[in-house]
């Protein structure tokens, strides 16, 4: 059976923000790796890291329309959305997974 991708849709609110480093951080050592990473923020940045795409508004935008940009832009059969001070655990995406089938 085909393993479901996952577009997670981060949200970013402040610039250099130290704690969305931490977050892609988390992100990128899932046990389940089909997943994209949508990042939405309100300024441009250069962070880079792999399966991440961004969209930056040169503005302030309030969360919900930013959850809504990256719902519109993700590419994946399930959506998930993440506040840039979250850490999810290893685990994170793989339990969440076997929910969908």
């Amino acid at each position: 059976m085909k393993k479901p991708r996952v577009s997670i849709i981060v949200i970013d609110y402040k610039e250099n923000n130290p704690y969305l480093v931490e977050c892609l951080e988390s992100i990128k050592k899932q046990s389940y790796q089909n997943y994209e990473i949508i990042l939405v923020t309100d300024y441009k940045n250069s962070l880079q890291y792999p399966k991440l795409r961004k969209k930056y508004f040169g503005h302030y935008v309030g969360p919900a329309e930013k959850r809504d940009v990256g719902a519109k832009m993700a590419k994946g059969d399930i959506l998930a959305f993440l506040d840039d001070d979250a850490f999810p655990s290893q685990n994170w995406l793989k339990n969440m997974v076997k929910n969908f089938k």
